[in-house]
């Protein structure tokens, strides 16, 4: 347990810290490490009990938050009931918070650890929600042209595990003729088999070998 001291209105907190270690020998599809887990997801972000703004320490405060944090879907989590997830709700409010500053990675990973978090909890509905809100963010960094390959891939997988198998095998059938990199063509046709299959598990990217072998 830790204190943190919320920058919009002054009030100490008293929340958990981040534990663990992060390790990189696997990774899902959506990017996530196999060893990141619910306590450390659940320290990253602190929720100030006194005005409801949710923050991170290392960020500054943008300009429009004090007016955020009083709208109703920021209140509500337009209008889910996660009184029974309050990680999950700050990662939510996070995200409209960077919503409405315009920072749509910031606010596209927020709903995606949202998901991970879901994911921990087997809450399969609220992480299909989480996901969900994570590829109406990648819309918009799509119409802006901010979108590498690579995180590319990370929508395949997003798509998959909502179960829109449909879109996985139109967008990414053809993979290989847009994508020259071995490794990340694997994975695009592994994604397109696994939704053939109807299959929106979790996998880590060394599996795709197994898979194609």
């Amino acid at each position: 347990i830790k204190n943190a001291i919320c920058p919009l209105c002054g009030t100490e907190i008293h929340t958990y810290g981040k534990t663990g270690s992060y390790r990189t020998e696997r990774y899902a599809f959506d990017l996530r490490c196999q060893s990141v887990e619910l306590m450390e997801l659940h320290g990253s972000l602190h929720h100030c009990s006194n005005c409801g703004y949710v923050f991170n320490e290392e960020d500054k405060i943008p300009t429009n938050a004090s007016e955020t944090i009083k709208t109703e879907a920021y209140k509500t989590c337009d209008g889910l009931d996660l009184c029974n997830e309050p990680t999950v709700e700050k990662y939510y409010k996070y995200a409209l918070i960077q919503l409405q500053s315009e920072n749509f990675y910031g606010a596209f990973y927020a709903f995606l650890f949202g998901a991970w978090v879901c994911d921990d909890r087997k809450n399969k509905e609220l992480s299909i929600v989480m996901r969900k809100k994570a590829l109406e963010v990648f819309d918009i960094l799509w119409e802006k042209d901010e979108i590498s390959e690579g995180f590319y891939l990370v929508r395949a997988d997003l798509l998959r595990r909502v179960g829109d198998f449909e879109t996985v095998i139109k967008d990414y059938s053809n993979f290989d003729r847009v994508c020259f990199r071995d490794d990340r063509v694997l994975i695009a046709r592994m994604q397109v088999i696994l939704s053939k299959q109807n299959d929106d598990k979790c996998y880590y990217i060394p599996d795709y070998t197994a898979l194609l072998s």
